[in-house]
């Protein structure tokens, strides 16, 4: 019981409290397997490329992910997101002309 004038408390932050993860974020990023209440998502070459050619950045989509996340990303997961960066961004169009014969 509440004594008048006292504040309610709520129980500390937990694991199981934490707000569910951002599924937009992830569906930019990553391929979804699964839907419902346990969904899944796998990174891959392609969805991160997916998401370089839609304008994110290496360093915004770590930003990003790291903010959503428990602790730091995975090592694979950074290194997948870097090595897909300057390979995807380093692509330039070429034009040639042809002569009809």
């Amino acid at each position: 019981m509440r004594r008048p004038g006292s504040a309610a408390t709520s129980p500390p932050s937990s694991p199981a409290h934490r707000p569910p993860l951002p599924a937009a974020l992830l569906d930019s990023v990553a391929d979804r397997e699964t839907s419902g209440t346990a969904s899944v998502w796998r990174f891959s070459c392609g969805s991160i490329r997916r998401a370089l050619d839609a304008g994110r950045g290496p360093e915004g989509m770590t930003a990003d992910l790291t903010a959503v996340t428990a602790g730091p990303l995975p090592q694979p997961l950074s290194y997948l997101i870097s090595d897909a960066g300057p390979s995807a961004s380093s692509l330039s169009p070429a034009f040639t002309a042809s002569c009809p014969e």
